[in-house]
């Protein structure tokens, strides 16, 4: 047998075990959006706080702020409906807080010292430490308008299992139930300071919207960043004691892996 005859033969051989995967992995090239189901399962870290919006004028300066815990986690499904789009649901737990510490004017709280309650209106620093853990429900529209970058927005409801509202004035006084009513003084030691609690008057539900953005660095794995605010108020309808509204505004990055079928 011929040398010639046997390389033929080989070069035979070898088209028809690697043509069919060669075709495949053409066609999966050719068509990277074949599938039409989507799982991402994703863990990040946030960072954000409570806040007034716009800010009002008792608040006359941030001495301090710094975010706390910050774990976040979840699933979000989604499937095809057309070449860039995709409709999508998730499942997000988060673990975010803050503490602060801000200059204040005529601030209206209600605090505990020596076991007795003031409430009126307090000139000087206040110190707040909130957070709150949960899950979070988001609808969302995925535009993708590049091979490897996502788009994404859409409202999203949060429920609250654990939460909390604490902080103490120093540095100032209260002027008891009314601006002008009567003065007392509070210093500077914060083992003396009078404190609260509005933990129990934290709202239990939230409402907001999210938008964000996805980078995929490889076939499986994407980098994302994702701002959340919340339109709600922090506090429960009814609760008076502070005064103005906040709400929970929070950005959110880490790392995401995809799941075809």
């Amino acid at each position: 047998m011929s040398n010639h005859y046997i390389l033929s033969l080989l070069s035979l051989c070898l088209s028809l075990t690697f043509a069919p995967t060669l075709h495949a992995e053409d066609t999966e090239h050719s068509h990277p959006s074949v599938s039409a189901w989507q799982i991402t399962p994703h863990l990040g870290y946030t960072i954000g706080g409570m806040t007034p919006v716009p800010v009002p004028a008792e608040i006359r300066e941030i001495q301090r702020f710094h975010p706390t815990d910050g774990l976040s986690w979840g699933f979000d499904f989604s499937r095809k409906v057309s070449s860039q789009w995709r409709a999508a649901v998730g499942i997000h737990y988060f673990d975010r807080g803050m503490r602060t510490e801000a200059r204040v004017k005529a601030y209206q709280v209600k605090v505990v010292q020596a076991g007795n309650t003031l409430e009126g209106y307090f000139s000087g620093v206040n110190h707040t430490r909130a957070s709150q853990q949960g899950f979070a429900l988001p609808l969302q529209a995925e535009w993708q308008p590049l091979a490897r970058c996502t788009f994404f927005t859409g409202p999203v409801v949060e429920w609250y299992f654990d939460r909390s509202f604490t902080g103490s004035v120093t540095d100032g006084y209260l002027r008891v139930d009314q601006p002008t009513g009567r003065k007392v003084e509070f210093g500077a030691s914060p083992e003396e300071a009078p404190t609260y609690d509005f933990s129990n008057d934290m709202a239990r539900w939230g409402f907001g919207w999210q938008v964000g953005a996805d980078w995929q660095v490889s076939s499986r794995w994407s980098v994302f960043l994702q701002a959340r605010y919340i339109f709600t108020n922090l506090f429960q309808p009814g609760f008076t004691t502070v005064s103005m509204k906040l709400h929970p505004m929070f950005v959110t990055t880490g790392l995401a892996y995809r799941v075809h079928w």
